[in-house]
């Protein structure tokens, strides 16, 4: 693996680790959803659709390539995050997108005493082996990671398919349930943005309606 695998306990220190509202925001939406840094990193208020109950990974005309990034049923602990998302991007420092959060990631490992191979990756593959566990089917997990495009190939399916009730149904549930362990055992609210993150966000909301 490409980073280290961690233990419930373990994610939710390195949750605490994360002291800074950009890298709150970071980790809670990397939980929520097990996406690339990359991907999370490209996220928008657009990138969301409350009614639906969406989060579409690949922003609006950019290709697709290997590294599939899927459209997610968003769970019922990214509810309250999605409900206070600024305008413009979603990981921002000082109103500004974010390239890399590698440096804030690192800071945040090693005030959690982790392995220092830990990073997204460990994320990722700490979720695939609690779907595993949770018993969700391989072509879930696969499509939930981005690993593998769903198996309804026509665009036309593809763009309609996540508004099905039961999409990625079982993988949502699990992932649902991981963060809600997770969350049990951080000190940092989860469950909803903790007070940096909602102030972090109001102030970029004023920004934009300044129009700085």
């Amino acid at each position: 693996p490409k980073g280290a695998v961690l233990s419930i306990s373990e994610l939710a220190r390195f949750y605490d680790g994360c002291t800074e509202p950009h890298l709150q925001a970071w980790f809670a939406l990397l939980l929520g959803t097990a996406a690339r840094t990359a991907a999370i990193l490209d996220l928008t208020d657009g990138s969301f659709d409350r009614e639906a109950g969406l989060i579409r990974l690949n922003p609006e005309g950019r290709m697709q390539t290997n590294k599939w990034r899927p459209c997610l049923p968003a769970h019922a602990h990214l509810l309250p995050w999605m409900d206070e998302l600024p305008p413009g991007p979603t990981i921002a420092y000082r109103g500004q997108p974010l390239k890399s959060v590698k440096k804030g990631r690192a800071g945040a490992v090693r005030r959690a005493g982790l392995d220092l191979r830990a990073n997204s990756y460990s994320v990722r593959h700490s979720l695939a082996r609690y779907m595993t566990r949770q018993g969700v089917d391989r072509e879930q997990i696969g499509v939930w990671l981005g690993h593998v495009a769903p198996s309804e190939s026509p665009e036309t399916t593809l763009i309609y398919s996540p508004y099905a009730p039961d999409f990625l149904i079982d993988a949502k549930r699990a992932t649902e349930d991981f963060v809600a362990e997770i969350a049990a055992k951080a000190k940092t609210s989860l469950l909803e943005p903790p007070l940096g993150v909602r102030m972090a966000w109001q102030l970029q909301r004023q920004r934009a309606e300044r129009g700085d």
